[in-house]
């Protein structure tokens, strides 16, 4: 938490949920967005996504208080967030925007320190609050520390940015397009730097994007709106099979990518050997996992006597009684991807084994996404 001489900054330390139930703006005779309903788990990133014009900045802005709903009701942690006072709220959220917003006559540190100063943080802890998070996002505190926006590239001007939205360590953290004004090979480096960000953080992150390779690449679960509603709340995997049926999903997702995954198997996926373990003592469990977050290896498979084999991956917390462990599916090597999409939707399994035995080839559902929003070819 970050000390304060006034008090806390932030009006909640976590978010458990955040339920939106019947939203609606209007701009004149022009509905925004319609009786939206959207519930939000704490801790998982969502992505709004849908096409100019369907309420996905909108619905953003209605969160922060930027603008009031005109009817409807927005509940943060159960409580109706109208009770909030709208500045308070505003510092308890972190909020990215694509423009960045910098202001070019103070360095980057000044930038950063602003929710800070606002929010009356002990100035020692300001300093060392901006150099946790210049390396955060990956620059380096010696050297950017007082350099004006003007001496950045675009891809640090964006970094500072997020580590401004950052500084008052927010629950919440809301994102309308921040990468969008990059070029593609920018907005790729700074997508992957972000998923590495926020597995490290743990907050509640509701993202905006139009660029639906993006949200493949990101999201916990996908919001897809049309003319201002609700249209397919979804995680990726399940989002690709339904557009199989529907028609606006089916030109949301791509015909291209269709293409690929009804034709390719999914052993094109499949996990370097060297980076798997198979392991049937359960008392090596901590040793793996400590390989794991050493990057010696990318996933255990826990192989113990009774046949269920569960894996091991980089986010779980596992006893080596098998607490918490992640299931697997079995999959042939000639599975088509989009067979293999249809399993995982129907399972909790990040992991599947393409054998009928207790060890081959492993896939994991993170690279069948990367591979979803063209990070891999087939």
């Amino acid at each position: 938490m970050i000390g304060t001489r006034g008090g806390n900054i932030r009006l909640f330390d976590t978010i458990t949920s955040l339920d939106l139930t019947g939203v609606s703006k209007w701009y004149n005779n022009s509905c925004a967005v319609s009786y939206l309903t959207l519930s939000i788990q704490g801790g998982e990133l969502i992505t709004l996504i849908g096409g100019s014009g369907s309420g996905k900045t909108t619905t953003l802005k209605m969160i922060n208080r930027l603008i009031e709903p005109d009817s409807g009701e927005i509940l943060i942690n159960g409580q109706n967030f109208l009770s909030f006072n709208p500045v308070a709220l505003r510092r308890s959220i972190g909020y990215v925007i694509q423009q960045i917003g910098l202001f070019p006559h103070m360095s980057v540190a000044e930038n950063i320190s602003i929710p800070l100063t606002l929010g009356k943080v002990h100035q020692d802890r300001i300093r060392n609050r901006i150099d946790e998070l210049l390396t955060l996002v990956s620059l380096s505190p010696d050297t950017f520390r007082d350099r004006k926006p003007s001496e950045l590239s675009g891809g640090q001007q964006q970094r500072v940015g997020l580590a401004r939205a950052l500084a008052a360590d927010p629950p919440l953290l809301l994102m309308d397009e921040p990468f969008g004004a990059l070029d593609p090979l920018l907005r790729r480096q700074l997508q992957e730097e972000f998923l590495r960000i926020k597995k490290s953080l743990g907050k509640t992150i509701i993202f905006v994007t139009h660029d639906i390779d993006e949200a493949f690449l990101l999201s916990d679960r996908i919001a897809v709106l049309r003319e201002g509603s609700l249209h397919a709340l979804t995680t990726p995997p399940e989002l690709l099979v339904a557009a199989q049926n529907d028609p606006y999903l089916a030109l949301l997702t791509g015909g291209d990518r269709l293409c690929r995954i009804r034709t390719a198997p999914v052993q094109v996926l499949c996990v370097d050997p060297g980076e798997v373990y198979f392991c049937s003592d359960t008392q090596e469990i901590p040793r793996l996992q400590s390989a794991i977050q050493r990057k010696e290896i990318r996933v255990a498979v826990i192989t113990p006597p009774d046949g269920r084999l569960y894996a091991i991956l980089p986010d779980d917390e596992i006893t080596t009684g098998g607490e918490n462990k992640s299931p697997l599916v079995r999959l042939s090597p000639e599975t088509t991807i989009q067979e293999a999409l249809f399993k995982f939707s129907r399972s909790s399994a990040r992991v599947a084994i393409l054998s009928e035995h207790n060890e081959g080839p492993v896939i994991l559902l993170e690279d069948l996404i990367r591979f979803l929003s063209g990070a891999k070819q087939a």
